[in-house]
């Protein structure tokens, strides 16, 4: 699990996420370490870079209430 967070650059708790949503399937070990085993073949870590992509790509929206507040605090910029 943290090998797979690690190479995608995502927090473990994605992983899971990812794991419980049914988009991983792997085990857990039954002995006293308890790791999970995941299985991902290389379109599956495509689709889930994909995923990681679009998330990231997102920007904030703002509330129409609220953007008169934002342009009344946002900087003069240099003409």
């Amino acid at each position: 699990m943290t090998d797979l967070a690690a190479h995608l650059g995502c927090t473990i708790g994605t992983v899971r996420k990812w794991l419980s949503d049914g988009l991983l399937t792997g085990r857990q070990e039954t002995r006293h370490s308890h790791h999970w085993i995941l299985y991902a073949t290389r379109e599956t870590i495509t689709r889930l870079e994909a995923r990681l992509a679009k998330a990231r790509g997102r920007t904030t929206r703002v509330h129409p209430r609220f953007a008169d507040e934002l342009d009344d605090h946002t900087p003069a910029q240099p003409a």
